[in-house]
């Protein structure tokens, strides 16, 4: 939940680890690791609408996977309602979130048309 009127609710979040598992209160910005964002008809909206918005309650990292461009944007290091960091991966073989750094994840089958159309 971010803010008392805005739930956006992600294609994928990643969260800090709580015992109780979210069962007493929805995540907020402090527990959210990364948001992944995967548009395909919802870029403009994910982009321009969405994205803002993390960034006004300072979610640290988020994923922006446009499906028809192949891309993967990362934005970081929200300040002030923009992120500052941005930048686009080149290697998705080798992926890496902020908030784990010991962590690379392999997203070449992310792109593959197969395995997110029937």
């Amino acid at each position: 939940m971010l803010g008392d009127f805005s739930a956006p609710q992600p294609d994928l979040a990643l969260l800090r680890w709580r015992d109780d598992f979210y069962a007493q209160a929805q995540p907020g910005p402090a527990d959210i690791l990364v948001v992944a964002e995967v548009a395909d008809s919802t870029l403009a909206h994910d982009r321009d609408r969405k994205l803002p918005l993390y960034a006004r309650f300072a979610v640290p990292e988020v994923w922006l996977v446009e499906l028809a461009g192949g891309h993967l944007d990362v934005y970081r290091d929200p300040e002030d309602g923009a992120y500052t960091t941005r930048f686009r991966v080149q290697d998705l073989s080798c992926v890496g979130i902020g908030a784990l750094p010991e962590v690379a994840l392999d997203l070449r089958s992310l792109f593959c048309r197969r395995s997110w159309r029937p």
